[in-house]
């Protein structure tokens, strides 16, 4: 099968994106730390939601920065972009966002729907009942979960792009677990992705689904 026929049914499969707006990104919090700074951003995600993220750049180094989005993994639903921009890291984990400008990169940190900001508003059904909520809604719209992590991707690239100070030609995309997903399903759409990297959980589907166990929606 020719790459051309892969992309359009892996496309197909996803379903349609939202209509892409302006991103009118805006600096809204910076704090110094040591050896970078991390801002707290936003920007339009579509025309109907404005979600917010870490962008961690260090203090010295290239005028052109390479740039990598950082995914977080399926663990607890109020930390989200916290987690990989070192803000809130749970005993035992290593924050991707600082490890990462510390060699050098600029690293945009956002949540994944469901998590962190982009939690339920109305509190109840949380966690886990409000995925499953969201999976059903963009499956009803001929979408899915994966569609909605792939789109959060390519906005992020959109975000980078309009940075001063970040090589366009340079964004990558690394991820924990269920970002580990997130990074390889929005690379086979998205050509700004020119590296990406899964820490753990890199698995088939066969996996997963044979003998049944307890994932996140994304898969």
């Amino acid at each position: 099968m020719e790459l051309k026929e892969i992309d359009r049914l892996y496309r197909s499969m996803l379903g349609p994106f939202p209509e892409r707006v302006p991103t009118n990104v805006e600096f809204l919090e910076e704090e110094e730390c040591d050896g970078f700074t991390r801002s707290l951003i936003a920007w339009d995600n579509d025309a109907t939601e404005r979600v917010r993220g870490y962008l961690l750049r260090p203090t010295s180094g290239s005028a052109k920065l390479p740039a990598m989005m950082a995914f977080h993994g399926h663990g607890a639903w109020e930390s989200g972009k916290k987690s990989t921009a070192g803000v809130d890291v749970q005993e035992g984990w290593v924050a991707l966002g600082p490890t990462l400008v510390a060699r050098g990169f600029a690293v945009l940190c956002g949540d994944a729907i469901c998590w962190g900001d982009r939690q339920n508003p109305a509190g109840n059904p949380d966690g886990v009942m409000y995925e499953r909520v969201v999976a059903m809604r963009l499956l009803a719209e001929g979408r899915c979960m994966a569609a909605q992590y792939v789109w959060d991707a390519m906005r992020q690239c959109d975000v980078l792009q309009s940075l001063a100070g970040i090589d366009a030609d340079r964004i990558g995309a690394m991820g924990v677990s269920m970002g580990s997903g997130h990074s390889w399903l929005s690379a086979l759409v998205e050509p700004r992705i020119s590296a990406l990297v899964g820490v753990s959980s890199f698995y088939t589907y066969k996996a997963l689904y044979a003998p049944p166990i307890k994932h996140c929606s994304t898969r």
